[in-house]
């Protein structure tokens, strides 16, 4: 289960202490950029097998996480061929409010797959053309402002030489 990574390349985007010296409070952002000769479809279930793509990371009940600070990523969007016809996949989140911590509902567009898991494409038949996953995690404290968050960033596409361009967004820490 090896990728063939034709280039890749990191970059430091943020490293701020929000904290004091003997108390650090990190912002780290990053990005990771690589070209490989895998196509979206093999990168998918790729991430599939390693648990990337996951029920965990693409939720289909309640959870205490987004797409974005903003709300306005999916968990996920994909251009998929299902069934011989290419059509838009998505998993948006829906808020359903609550007193310690907000509660997102996942809604699957559109309605007539809101079956069918982005972890079990490759074993439905389903090719992904291009896709993308956000995951943003706020941290809070009970009666508390907190600006903690974790947030996960990933695209998937093809490039014109046949290549792929995954690109891997990470951040955590504090807003």
């Amino acid at each position: 289960m090896s990728v063939d990574v034709l280039r890749r390349d990191f970059r430091v985007l943020e490293l701020k202490n929000y904290g004091t010296e003997r108390k650090p409070s990190y912002t780290i952002k990053m990005e990771l950029e690589a070209s490989v000769r895998e196509t979206p479809d093999e990168m998918h279930h790729i991430f599939t097998r390693t648990g990337l793509i996951s029920r965990e990371t693409i939720p289909f009940e309640a959870v205490n996480f987004r797409g974005s600070a903003r709300g306005d990523a999916p968990f996920y969007a994909a251009k998929i061929l299902h069934e011989g016809v290419e059509r838009e996949y998505k998993v948006i989140a829906r808020e359903l409010g609550g007193f310690k911590a907000l509660s997102y509902e996942p809604v699957v567009i559109p309605e007539e797959m809101r079956l069918l898991h982005p972890a079990s494409f490759h074993r439905a038949g389903v090719k992904v053309l291009s896709f993308e996953m956000h995951n943003y995690k706020p941290h809070f404290a009970l009666f508390i402002s907190s600006k903690r968050y974790e947030s996960f960033d990933l695209w998937v596409h093809s490039e014109k030489r046949r290549d792929i361009a995954a690109s891997f967004v990470c951040g955590s820490g504090n807003a």
